[in-house]
């Protein structure tokens, strides 16, 4: 009996651990998507992608019995590159190569190591020959500006989406390729939260693209059984109460669709036109999902706006789709 409860006591700290794991490491995605001249951005995503892939990795190591039990505190330490030497060797580990992911790596792994109490080592008078937060701008320079243009000219000008591309491609991207290949070898090994299972998804074609602001309600949302019968249901259950007089709808597709398309991987969307006795709604189901094109529509029926349930990428205006829904 006692192994027993021992054994569970395992599989629920595992459990809850690797849902720990993806938190911080969204976490750190989001805080590099909200990068700004303010000091203290890279230390706050540094300090929460260092933990989250440290812990993963040692997790993995765990699962797939490649250490012992007391190793894991005892001889792991807080060494990222070393913790990546050792996944590495795990058969259903597939190999990154990728120079940018090696010095984000090194960057996170002094981090983990020496840096995680920087401005309180200073404070207390220590010396501290590490600093994160010049280590990042140096490899910003390296690779986002190539040293010729400074942080700070272009975020005085007019250059927000330039910037946020560049960051995404610059730091998010090689990231991402070490958070995928790691939830790859995670589900091989145990059932993982829904944040592993998207990132075990991607390929060359989603890195870079995801907006992490939306997460994790969007993961929520995506993977909620949602069909049409219970659009319909909802829907339904408003013409009831309200007196719904009429209803118009059409289909909307991104191969037709004259200006820049919103929706993420989606090629068609639903735009739907709900006239009650006192009000107009102005609804749009996307993927299953049924969202609101305007306020006042999300807030009398409670539903998101497509941004809020994850489906819209930010900056991309779907202005289009309520315009061609009042004409209906």
């Amino acid at each position: 009996m006692e192994s027993v409860n021992r054994d569970y006591k395992i599989a629920e700290a595992i459990h809850l651990e690797l849902e720990i794991d993806a938190q911080l490491i969204i976490r750190g995605f989001q805080e590099l998507q909200s990068l700004d001249t303010e000091h203290g951005v890279y230390f706050l995503s540094s300090q929460s992608l260092a933990q989250g892939l440290e812990r993963m990795m040692k997790v993995i190591l765990f699962l797939s019995n490649s250490i012992q039990q007391g190793e894991m505190k005892r001889s792991l330490g807080h060494d990222l590159e070393n913790l990546w030497q050792r996944v590495k060797l795990l058969d259903y580990c597939e190999p990154i190569n990728d120079v940018v992911l090696n010095k984000e790596l090194k960057i996170l792994s002094m981090f983990n190591q020496n840096a995680r109490y920087y401005y309180l080592s200073i404070m207390d008078g220590q010396e501290i020959a590490f600093d994160p937060q010049k280590e990042w701008e140096k490899l910003e320079d390296e690779q986002i500006f190539n040293g010729s243009i400074s942080f700070l000219s272009l975020a005085n000008g007019d250059n927000a989406e330039r910037i946020i591309q560049k960051i995404n491609c610059c730091h998010i991207i090689p990231l991402e390729k070490i958070v995928c290949t790691l939830s790859k070898v995670l589900v091989k090994y145990h059932p993982v939260p829904l944040a592993f299972q998207e990132f075990a998804k991607y390929n060359e074609y989603s890195y870079g693209k995801t907006d992490y602001s939306a997460w994790p309600k969007c993961l929520e949302l995506k993977n909620k059984p949602q069909k049409n019968t219970w659009i319909d249901t909802c829907l339904n259950f408003w013409g009831d109460i309200l007196g719904l007089q009429h209803e118009s709808s059409q289909i909307v597709y991104k191969a037709k669709f004259n200006g820049q398309w919103p929706f993420r991987e989606i090629p068609n969307v639903k735009i739907v036109k709900r006239e009650y006795k006192r009000d107009t709604f102005y609804l749009i189901v996307i993927n299953g999902h049924l969202c609101a094109l305007n306020g006042k529509t999300a807030d009398r029926l409670h539903l998101p706006t497509p941004y809020k349930a994850g489906h819209a990428v930010v900056g991309c205006s779907i202005q289009q789709f309520l315009e061609m829904a009042m004409k209906l």
